[in-house]
């Protein structure tokens, strides 16, 4: 379940997810059109970082996540336990 969870081919948000990447790419393709070099590789630094914040941002949600849901589990197990293994 785990590494279902972390496979990085699945992308949620989808189809919006994928539109709003196509309108940043072409809009990052049209400003590179008039950038200099210098300008063009203080751009891709820029999406660099700002990909690397995207992924540390996605890291720490899955991690607070899936603590949350086994936190919630174990509250369960322990309702259930206290009336006589009956989880409802």
């Amino acid at each position: 379940m785990i590494e279902r969870l972390m496979r990085e081919e699945a992308r949620y948000g989808e189809p919006e997810y994928s539109q709003k990447s196509a309108e940043i790419i072409r809009a990052t393709h049209a400003l590179c059109e008039t950038l200099d070099a210098d300008e063009k590789q203080r751009l891709a630094q820029l999406e660099d970082t700002y990909q690397a914040r995207e992924a540390a941002a996605i890291r720490s949600a899955f991690q607070e996540g899936f603590c949350a849901a086994v936190l919630l589990a174990l509250d369960v197990l322990e309702h259930g336990r206290r009336n006589g293994g009956s989880c409802h």
